[in-house]
């Protein structure tokens, strides 16, 4: 449990996760808000705005998915280096590793 615990404090202090999952998609939504939303008539109806809106929001979603799962494939990546000698003069499993990995993913997702 002591490993679930420490690799989800990790991924939520991480500040490649913060960075590219937070900041890069308020970068985005800027992006859809200033820049991209100036295309648009003013006489159109509310429906064309609600889902002009509501696209760039799926468009924020997927980017920030794919931003998360490549921080973490990055992180996980970076601890593999000491896999085999954890496994050899530790108590641990494969399988609580793997397991440590998974919920540490999915609490932070």
């Amino acid at each position: 449990m002591r490993l679930q615990i420490y690799l989800t404090r990790r991924l939520l202090t991480n500040p490649a996760v913060v960075g590219w999952g937070l900041l890069f998609m308020l970068f985005w939504a800027a992006l859809g808000v200033f820049v991209e939303s100036a295309s648009l008539s003013s006489h159109l109806s509310i429906e064309v705005y609600e889902f002009y809106t509501s696209s760039w929001y799926g468009v924020l979603v997927l980017l920030s998915f794919s931003s998360i799962g490549v921080s973490i494939s990055y992180i996980i990546a970076y601890h593999t280096g000491s896999i085999p000698y954890l496994l050899r003069y530790s108590k641990m499993k494969a399988y609580d590793y793997i397991f440590g990995l998974t919920i540490a993913g999915v609490v932070h997702l």
